[in-house]
This record gives structure tokens, C-alpha cells and sequence, in this order.
């Protein structure tokens, strides 16, 4: 699925399963939610909750977080309750306040959501599952816009300052309590303009933040680690450019765009169908934070975003080989991807098998395996490098990872709703083991 995709692809039979390459993938439609064409669903850690916003659009101003801009009093948030068979209005019809608009994260407990003041202000909250209830996390006299949750519940936001006060664009973190835990900015060199900072993105379990930076020729994505962190030495940090620096948070590794205009726009194009934090469903974590015991998430340092360059979803390791890092593209054509977890030994989970693709006519698995901190691909015989992968499902899905026994939620265009309706499915995937039994990828079940 696309953003702004009008194509609606075909309904799958209900109850309907395709294996494809030893991959299984049991499908059950679940119903139809709302939808204003453009606003992709938040959905909970567990997939027992949904968010979706509907009405009207709001501008382009708002969704790019740009000081001044307005929303719609007709745009609304609605939550469902998802169960096994059905998605019903979530118990008790809890009311989402007007005049906020859907965020780009979600835990078990709530969903981010934001709101554009008249003053120019814009206000970072999160509103409760169960009641739509609202808990403000930021409220000051600045525009704070993009928020995303960490892998420990720490909030990253981007902060751009309001007159009178000089213009200035920084990455700020807040601990899990609001506590400050430091900022980070790009400061212009020989009197011209900083870059302007913009959609922040979790670098897996790691202390790390990804977010880009925008000039007006250029967009880079730039990975910080935290006061004391110490960036690994191939990372090329310290060659950073005398025309930038950090406040606080120290530069890990960069990764030049070349083909991306340095605009909100284009930042928001490279994460906006993402799955946000994408490593949050590793089995036996909690809601943030590691696993227990022998299952670790190797390789949770991974960034997923969506390269106009090539025009699919890529995956980046930061300062793996050199200055750049390690990047392997995934299907062409792809817009979004989730993980898809891989059981070890006694049954430990050791981290992403492969990743699930989205392309607007179908899903596409494409294995891997962690070795270390590096990737290395499997079934080179199959597909190399940056190759099609294995089709799982012949739809335009969006999937959405949870930690539910491997289940994935799935949207799609309804097909007869004019792009104000998705159609929402239940989706669980496993690999087809010779001899007939199965192994489920993402469950979390262990031998006796």
C-alpha cells in the first residue's frame, strides 16, 4: 500500500491461506474503519486497539508540523477494539478531544497525538486507549511536531522556536517520566543557517535517534547517541564538519540522500507508511525495552526508511563500514516493512529472519540473517541483493506489526469506499518446514 494510493486492491476470500517459498500466511478479514485518504492508522504493541483519524485532510502545513499551521474542527480521531474476529468501536465509545491530530506512534497504553495551536504553538500528547483521555507531554511556547517513542518510552520530538525568540530547529528527548535528556541541533557555519531537523526515528533498542537534516539542496539522515555515548570508531564522527555541531547528543553516523530535496516533505515521504518504533514486536520484550534470558534482538540497530532514490523501503546499520554505515535495499517498489522474527536453538528468538515488504500489488518476504551486528542475506539463490524476495500475498496490504504470537495486522483501500474506508485484516505467518510441521515466525512459544 502507497500513500495515497487510490488503487483498491481485490478482498481476500475470508479465512483464505497462500504458501509461497515455505512461507504460510493465514488471512482473516476483520472489518472496515474510517479513513480520510492520506493519515495511516496507530495501532497498539499487543494489535488489540486502533486508531484512526477521518474528516477531512488536514493541510500540508499541519502534517509537515510547520508554526501556524490549523486543523479542521471536523477531523477526528475514533479508536476500535481488534479481537480475533472482528473489529468493534472500542468499549464504551471513548471520545478523542477535537482539534488534535493522529501522531506517529503508539505503545499499549496510548498513542501519540498532536495539536497546532492559533499562536503557533503546537502541542505533543498522548491520549489513553481505553478513554481517548489526553496527557500532555509538551505544551510550551515553541512548535514541537514529529514525536516517536524510544525503545525505553523516552519521546523524541522535534522544537522549532517562536518569535521573539531567534529561529532555531533541535531534536529534543524526554525520559519516560518527562525528565530532559538532552539535545542536539546542526548550527550554521560562517553566519549562514542551520539545518532544520525533522521526523526522528528509533535506531532499534540502542540508545541511538536517527532524524534529517534539511538544506535547502540536500537531506541527510544523522544518528546521535546520548551525552557519553561513545560513537564506534569506523562511524566517522569524529570527522564531522566545522559547520555543525551538537549540543549534548554526539554524532554517530551520517548518511548523505543525494537524491532528496532537504524539505519536510521529503523527510516525511521517507517515514511516513513505517511502522513506528519498527523493533517494538520482538517476542518476550516489554513494551519497551529487551527480551529476557537467551532471546536477543540481534541486530536492533537497524533503520528503516523509504529512499526516493531508489524507490523502495531500505534498511541502514549506522557506522558498520565506514563513515555511511551498512545499507541493504529491500523488494523495489516497496513503501514500508516490518520484521519478521527468526527462532533460534531451545526456541530462543534471535533476532529478524527476514522483513515483510509492502508494494502496491503484493507482500514480499526477504530473508536474512544476523551474524553480529551485520547482515547477511540467505537464499542467494532465490534473489540477490536488493531482489524481488518471495511474494507471501498477492495484495497491496500495509502491514503493522505485533507482539500477539506473530500476528500481523493489514490495511488496505476498502474497494468501494472512495479512499474513505480501510479495510483492516488479521494476518499470521510462519515458515513451512519439510515433513509438514511448522515453525511460527514471531511466536513466542518455547519447548517444554
Amino acid at each position: 500500500m502507497m500513500i495515497r494510493d487510490p488503487t483498491a486492491p481485490a478482498r481476500p476470500t475470508a479465512g483464505a491461506s497462500t504458501t509461497v517459498s515455505r512461507i504460510q500466511a493465514d488471512i482473516k478479514r476483520l472489518g472496515l474503519i474510517p479513513f480520510d485518504g492520506l493519515t495511516l492508522p496507530l495501532t497498539s504493541h499487543d494489535g488489540r486497539w486502533i486508531a484512526t483519524q477521518h474528516g477531512p485532510v488536514p493541510s500540508w502545513e499541519a502534517i509537515l508540523g510547520f508554526p501556524g499551521s490549523d486543523l479542521s474542527a471536523s477531523t477526528r480521531i475514533s479508536l476500535f477494539a481488534v479481537s480475533d474476529s472482528a473489529i468493534t468501536p472500542a468499549p464504551g465509545d471513548p471520545s478523542v478531544p477535537r482539534g488534535v491530530m493522529l501522531g506517529r506512534a503508539a505503545d499499549d497504553h496510548g498513542f501519540l497525538v498532536e495539536s497546532p495551536r492559533p499562536d503557533g504553538e503546537r502541542w505533543i500528547g498522548k491520549a489513553d486507549w481505553a478513554t481517548g483521555d489526553i496527557t500532555w507531554l509538551v505544551q510550551e511556547h515553541a512548535c514541537a511536531a514529529h514525536a516517536v517513542f524510544l525503545s525505553d518510552g523516552s519521546l523524541a520530538f522535534t522544537r522549532t522556536s517562536l518569535p521573539p525568540a531567534t529561529s532555531r530547529s533541535e531534536l529534543v528527548v524526554l525520559g519516560p517520566a518527562g525528565e530532559p535528556r538532552g539535545t542536539y541541533s546542526v548550527e550554521g557555519g560562517r553566519g549562514g543557517a542551520g539545518a532544520t531537523l525533522a521526523f526522528p526515528l528509533p535506531v532499534g533498542d540502542t540508545p541511538q535517534i536517527a532524524v534529517f537534516a534539511l538544506r535547502p539542496r540536500r537531506m541527510e539522515l544523522v544518528v546521535i547517541g546520548p551525552p557519553g555515548y561513545e560513537a564506534p570508531a569506523t562511524s566517522g564522527a569524529q570527522n564531522e564538519r566545522d559547520d555543525q555541531s551538537s549540543s549534548q547528543w554526539t554524532v554517530v553516523s551520517r548518511l548523505p540522500l543525494t537524491a532528496a530535496a532537504g524539505t519536510l516533505s521529503a523527510a516525511y515521504a521517507a517515514t511516513a507508511a513505517m511502522n513506528q518504533p519498527v523493533w517494538h514486536g520482538m517476542p518476550g520484550k516489554s513494551a519497551h525495552g529487551r527480551g529476557d534470558g537467551e532471546r536477543e534482538n540481534r541486530g536492533a540497530g537497524c533503520i528503516a526508511f523509504f529512499d526516493a532514490a531508489t524507490s523502495r523501503v531500505v534498511l541502514f546499520w549506522p557506522g558498520e563500514e565506514g563513515r555511511g554505515g551498512t545499507i541493504r535495499p529491500l523488494a523495489p517498489g516497496s513503501s514500508s516493512a516490518v520484521p519478521m522474527w527468526g527462532v533460534g536453538r531451545a526456541g530462543s528468538v534471535v533476532g529478524a529472519e527476514g522483513w515483510v515488504a509492502a508494494t502496491p500489488k503484493s507482500l514480499i518476504f526477504q530473508r536474512m540473517l544476523m551474524v553480529g551486528d551485520n547482515a547477511q542475506w540467505k537464499d542467494r539463490e532465490l534473489w540477490q541483493q536488493g531482489g524481488d524476495g518471495m511474494t507471501v500475498l498477492n495484495q497491496g496490504y500495509l502491514p503493522r506489526l505485533t507482539t500477539f504470537s506473530g500476528a500481523y495486522l493489514l490495511f488496505a483501500p476498502a474497494s468501494e469506499s472512495s479512499g474513505s474506508e480501510l479495510e483492516v485484516s488479521l494476518t499470521k505467518m510462519r515458515q513451512a518446514v519439510p515433513g509438514g510441521s511448522e515453525t511460527p515466525f514471531g511466536g513466542s512459544q518455547t519447548p517444554d
